[in-house]
């Protein structure tokens, strides 16, 4: 009985303080999300380093995949607010406001939460104005491409949802 108590005791010990290394990954974006909790509690230096990483290509906007994938982090923000604002700020800011083609572009391609996610986030802005980002769209509103968007993003957010983030 005993040994198999301490059996478990220390494979549970090893399995819990083992690492993850995301970087050396061929998809390391995918294996953030798949250990974004664990990599933000136990690695934060890793875990800052990917989302830079990621957010330098999205931006750039050369590849719509990877600003999608940037885009489709924001949805596992759950209750931190420092990393909410950041990711706020740069959509919001560094996306929107200075390529909107390129975030539409990559918006078509999110998950449904990813989707949901972010237009809760852009109905009530934290670092521009809700005029700022309609300005920025607004040359795209009668593209058939972006349809769903402007759909989505014209109906008002119920009251909770504004504050529920």
């Amino acid at each position: 009985m005993f040994t198999l108590t301490a059996s478990y005791f220390i494979a549970s010990n090893v399995w819990s303080t083992s690492t993850v290394n995301c970087k050396k990954e061929s998809f390391p974006i995918k294996c953030l999300k798949e250990n974004y909790d664990f990599l933000l509690k136990n690695d934060e230096k890793q875990f800052w380093d990917l989302v830079h990483s990621s957010e330098k290509k999205a931006l750039k906007c050369t590849s719509i995949l990877k600003t999608a994938e940037y885009l489709d982090l924001f949805q596992f923000v759950k209750g931190a607010a420092s990393i909410e604002e950041y990711f706020a700020e740069k959509i919001e800011q560094k996306l929107i406001i200075v390529n909107p083609k390129c975030f539409l572009e990559a918006y078509k391609i999110l998950s449904s939460e990813g989707q949901k996610r972010i237009l809760i986030d852009i109905k009530a802005p934290i670092f521009a104005t809700n005029d700022q980002l309609s300005n920025a769209l607004e040359p795209f509103k009668q593209d058939p491409k972006f349809a769903v968007f402007f759909k989505s993003y014209s109906i008002d957010l119920p009251i909770e949802l504004k504050h529920k983030k």
